[in-house]
């Protein structure tokens, strides 16, 4: 199974993810007061995005 740009692409936003993690979230914070619905609206789409491609993560890591 071939890897392509989508597959490094996903896990370097993964790590980043994970990197910033404490970031986003003072910054999700911060958000929340002024933007309520925009910070929501984030939420729910990183956390879609993790659960949906959260196979292919597992996946990734187990071949290597």
């Amino acid at each position: 199974q071939r890897l392509g740009f989508e597959s490094h692409f996903l896990l370097l936003f993964f790590f980043l993810l994970l990197l910033l993690h404490d970031h986003l979230l003072q910054f999700c914070l911060r958000s929340v007061n002024s933007h309520p619905y925009f910070a929501q609206f984030i939420y729910k789409f990183v956390i879609f995005y993790i659960n949906y491609h959260g196979s292919r993560f597992t996946s990734f890591f187990f071949q290597h």
